[in-house]
């Protein structure tokens, strides 16, 4: 039985997100080093023989365990081999919400690996707030869903994870996302017809949402968003996204695209009139979590559907125009040469200005 152990939200995120993670990667991959003889260094020997653990069945009850000052208590079967630790049946209640877990630790030569499948039942958000990356400053709301992937834990070198994540969180905050900056960042790059129609107006949309559903994959070196879709509060915004973030230290840039449909009617009515379109195109981009708003990319994106938008009232235009003109000729008020009034349309509509 373990009970009354304290884990910190600091020591945590430093485990996770410590940019001396990638010295300790670099110091691992520095080649075998010889002595004067030619002999492999004592510090740089072949790894010891792994761990042999003593085989039968345990069973675990642990309590008042603090992540952060969220109690974790529970209790699991475990089956132990020489060379294998498998958890059977694990249940836990965590931060107001429960859980389930299978999971297998094999040991190794080179160290341990570990496969594991959550599943998750009205955890509070907020007991998340210390794994997640420095961006989300406060975190909240209940979600369910399911989380498995595997752990590598080598003698030598860092901790390698790759894990799917599939949940979706009710009415909650991801304080630290200002929708709103994002938007109005946006806003003052658009071109001068459309910008002026806009200006002036807020949007007030922050981090608070009524439905939140996330789908990704986050591994050592990238994490990989298949699907982000934010319902944000009273519905004023609808966000859906995908892309990559490179997690520090990595220094490479990821993208972010999001198409935001605000439904006040301060961007989207607008939108609609000038380039055929209710969605608001943004991508975010740069190093680690520090993204920011690729504002060409937004303006390409609009300019495609301006030009999509004029062409398509030019042929609504033009066809209004010679239904015209056929319906005078078919009840003879027309000039008689049918052809030369059509001609004469057309021109008109296509001669530039």
């Amino acid at each position: 039985k373990v009970s009354h152990l304290n884990v910190t939200k600091d020591f945590i995120q430093k485990i996770l997100y410590s940019k001396k993670a990638k010295a300790k990667e670099e110091a691992a991959a520095t080649p075998d080093t010889k002595d004067e003889n030619g002999q492999v260094a004592e510090n740089n020997k072949a790894p010891t023989k792994p761990l042999v653990l003593p085989a039968g069945t345990v069973s675990v009850v642990w309590e008042k365990i603090n992540l952060d000052k969220n109690p974790l208590d529970g209790r699991a079967l475990i089956l132990v081999s020489n060379d294998k630790v498998i958890t059977k049946s694990m249940t836990f209640s965590f931060s107001e919400g429960k859980g389930e877990l299978s999971h297998l630790t094999q040991i190794e030569n080179s160290g341990m690996s570990h496969k594991f499948d959550f599943k998750l039942m009205g955890l509070n958000m907020a007991g998340l707030h210390p794994f997640l990356p420095p961006m989300f400053e406060a975190i909240k709301g209940t979600f369910s869903g399911l989380v498995k992937g595997n752990l590598t834990t080598p003698n030598k070198g860092v901790l390698k994870y790759d894990v799917a994540v599939d949940v979706n969180a009710k009415k909650g905050e991801l304080k630290g996302v200002n929708i709103s900056e994002y938007v109005d960042g946006v806003v003052e790059k658009l071109p001068d017809a459309l910008k002026s129609k806009i200006s002036g107006k807020k949007l007030n949309a922050d981090g608070n949402f009524e439905t939140l559903l996330f789908k990704g994959v986050f591994k050592s070196e990238i994490y990989q968003i298949e699907k982000l879709k934010f319902i944000g509060m009273d519905n004023k915004v609808d966000v859906e996204g995908n892309g990559q973030i490179f997690p520090p230290p990595s220094t490479q840039n990821g993208t972010v695209d999001l198409n935001i449909i605000e439904n006040t009617g301060y961007i989207s009515a607008q939108l609609e009139k000038y380039a055929g379109t209710k969605v608001l195109p943004i991508r975010l981009t740069g190093p680690g979590f520090l993204l920011k708003p690729d504002y060409q990319y937004t303006i390409e994106k609009l300019a495609k559907g301006t030009v999509k938008k004029q062409a398509s009232q030019v042929v609504d235009k033009a066809k209004e125009l010679l239904q015209q003109k056929l319906k005078e000729q078919m009840s003879g008020q027309g000039s008689g040469n049918a052809k030369e009034e059509i001609k004469g349309v057309l021109k008109g509509l296509f001669k530039k200005k």
